[in-house]
């Protein structure tokens, strides 16, 4: 018979690599069905969305861990508002240098792609600030939940479009993107469980 922390674990680890195998198959997907173009396109704004968040959750998340006891719904209440803040401040400060960066060779349709993904930089902060809360409440599963509705939806998503021959730089962009507020709302509604 296994303890409860083991099979939090375990299920952590299963849903972590449950992640890694729908993002190779996503990974394949995307590599086999758009054209070096698409594939080069969507890299760039992958590139362009990932370092916007990292830079732009100011690692909040790692104090939180630091600062957590005795102030769990002062954190709480504090990531619920620092989340959208500092990820629309980053996500403007990236669409400016995008857009200075971008404003000669690259097409009106990259530009677009940008923008929808920066739209995801908020949410994804707010994401990162609240699922990190959840954790230090013990509330590990309810993360894990989200993160796997995230990469079933999005996989699932692109499976669709290649099998009905819609798939498109512009659309694999949108569905890598905007999955985020789906599991990001499961985390809101999780996170007024959280128990002072």
């Amino acid at each position: 018979m296994t303890s409860a922390p083991a099979r939090r674990a375990l299920r952590s680890l299963t849903v972590r690599g449950s992640l890694a195998a729908l993002g190779a198959v996503t990974g394949v997907v995307i590599a086999r069905l758009l054209h070096p173009e698409g594939r080069g396109t969507y890299a760039v704004v992958v590139a362009l969305a990932s370092a916007t968040a990292m830079v732009g959750h100011l690692s909040v998340d790692s104090a939180n861990v630091a600062l957590w006891r005795g102030r769990r719904e002062a954190i709480t209440a504090n990531s619920a508002v620092l989340g959208p803040v500092l990820g629309t401040v980053a996500a403007t400060a990236a669409l400016g240098l995008a857009s200075a960066g971008l404003a000669g060779p690259a097409s009106a349709v990259t530009r677009w792609l940008v923008v929808v993904a920066l739209l995801s930089v908020p949410v994804s902060t707010t994401v990162v600030y609240l699922g990190n809360a959840l954790d230090l409440a013990g509330r590990v599963g309810t993360v894990d939940s989200a993160a796997l509705l995230g990469g079933v939806l999005q996989c699932g998503t692109l499976l669709t479009l290649a099998a009905t021959g819609h798939l498109t730089v512009g659309w694999v962009v949108v569905a890598d993107f905007m999955t985020m507020p789906l599991s990001g709302c499961l985390v809101g509604l999780a996170i007024g469980a959280v128990e002072p």
